[in-house]
């Protein structure tokens, strides 16, 4: 059967452009083929190709079509004088293959790099480096393969425009932050205990604002409205104003919150409360911390578009479920298109809040510095906030027992190591609102933490039911002697 092909529009043929069809030359071949996303290799391998033209199918929008080309059968066409054929380190069929010396040191990997048996050289995230080259040279590596570090195509296919167009702005903006680095001992703004339980309990009321804000979006959104980001923005910005008011207050207000609202709701709020006031104790901006506090309130608003059956199973996942699961973040993003005036930075955190420092997250299974450092800030946070909520088929886990595990993961080089240390100077090892028991036997309430020594918080002595009584608080910091020797709860 006869092969239509049009030719392309080259501006369109650039890196980060996930392929809607087979990419072709003059003559037919296939260069590439659909779902491969470009990068920078794959630009240099066709750099001999963007003068005499490339070629799509059918399956190639309208708008990516040359208007001015013809289209043709492919057998018709010949080679211009001069060419060739791609040559057979060029495939056909094995549309990842790449020469090694189309690989430029100093460029970011968007995927994977294996050798042609198998074997992972360089994950997604990497830099190409001088000294990498030379490696593959001394072993005569000539040619190399580039997988996605994702699902398969046939997993996220269907799944969103917006994606394919967020990757670009992602690298243009990870080249531009780099990784996420704290600022050295920010201030901390403090205000007396019993001042700051105050605001605490009129900051619940903020809360239970926030997660309803968050249901009547979510409600317009999945009736196919569109919907403005200010009421978002401005809600946030409240948040933002408690931390200058008090560093520990929004976390303060986590551990009061006993809701028993939709958890998706609840937990968008949580995540943004905790996520912010890491960052600021990173040293971010007001602005980057508010940026923060979007993304984390909005991060999983994907989840809606998941089957309830699912999404509130009483059991643990089948495989098949959990790759619906993995899809959302795809829906999230799907979803913020039809927010008006919503930071660029919010998508990236709804796109990448679950991927882990390995690759091992979804939905793309990105690494390193491939995920933008807000993202593993609101990562960490939702982990915690997730662990420490009463699912359908768990209870909720002592927090504790939470940041036990958060650190484990730490080790394991599943997170980012700076955003976890940020989490810890904020929450301590012992969160606020913790039970503890005292190495002489005294009962106490975490109330504060010590941002540099997380086994060692702020205590205020209560008895058997938790009640505050007379003492005051006692700074593990400044008491050598005592230690915090296990945690317990009320009966």
């Amino acid at each position: 059967m006869t092969k239509t092909l049009k030719r392309l529009r080259e501006n369109v043929i650039q890196v980060g452009l996930r392929l809607p069809g087979d990419l072709c030359d003059s003559a037919g071949g296939v260069l590439f083929g659909s779902g491969v996303m470009l990068s920078e290799a794959h630009m240099a391998l066709l750099g001999r190709w963007l003068g005499s033209g490339i070629y799509g199918g059918q399956e190639w929008p309208k708008a990516m079509v040359d208007p001015v080309a013809e289209s043709q059968p492919a057998e018709s066409r010949a080679p211009r004088r001069g060419s060739r054929r791609e040559p057979a380190s060029m495939p056909s069929r094995d549309k990842t293959v790449v020469q090694v010396a189309s690989l430029k040191p100093g460029s970011q990997l968007l995927e994977n790099l294996y050798d042609l048996t198998g074997v992972l050289l360089l994950s997604a995230g990497s830099e190409v480096t001088p000294r990498f080259l030379d490696l593959l040279s001394r072993r005569d590596i000539q040619t190399v393969k580039l997988r996605p570090a994702h699902l398969p195509p046939t997993e996220v296919r269907g799944g969103s425009k917006a994606a394919w167009n967020l990757d670009n702005l992602l690298t243009a903006e990870l080249n531009r932050l780099g990784s996420v680095k704290p600022t050295a001992n920010p201030k901390r703004k403090t205000m007396p205990l019993n001042a700051m339980w105050r605001e605490a309990k009129r900051g619940l009321e903020g809360h239970a604002d926030a997660s309803n804000l968050l249901g009547e979006l979510c409600d317009d959104l999945c009736g196919g409205k569109r919907v403005s980001g200010d009421e978002v923005r401005r809600q946030i910005a409240r948040f933002s104003d408690m931390i200058d008011k008090d560093c520990d207050l929004l976390l303060t207000i986590v551990a009061m919150q006993q809701s028993k609202d939709d958890y998706l709701f609840d937990h968008g709020v949580n995540v943004a409360m905790i996520a912010m006031t890491m960052a600021a104790q990173l040293g971010c901006t007001p602005e980057e911390v508010l940026q923060v506090g979007i993304g984390g309130f909005l991060h999983d608003i994907g989840m809606l578009r998941v089957p309830p059956e699912i999404r509130s199973a009483e059991r643990l996942l089948t495989a098949e479920e959990f790759k619906e699961v993995k899809r959302h973040p795809i829906y999230t993003l799907d979803h913020l298109e039809w927010i008006r005036r919503l930071p660029t930075s919010a998508k990236f955190i709804g796109y990448q809040a679950h991927e882990r420092e390995d690759g091992s997250g979804y939905p793309r299974g990105r690494s390193g510095k491939a995920i933008h450092p807000f993202a593993k800030i609101v990562a960490v946070a939702d982990i915690y906030a997730a662990m420490t909520s009463d699912r359908p088929h768990r209870p909720a886990f002592d927090s504790h027992h939470a940041i036990a595990a958060i650190i484990s993961a730490t080790r394991k080089k599943r997170l980012d190591p700076v955003a976890v240390r940020a989490f810890l100077d904020t929450m301590s090892a012992f969160p606020i609102g913790s039970l503890v028991e005292l190495n002489n036997q005294l009962k106490a309430r975490v109330v504060r933490p010590n941002p540099t020594e997380h086994l060692r918080p702020i205590v205020m002595p209560v008895d058997d039911q938790g009640q505050a009584i007379v003492g005051g608080t006692i700074d593990l910091m400044q008491n050598p002697g005592l230690s915090v020797v296990g945690t317990w709860r009320t009966s």
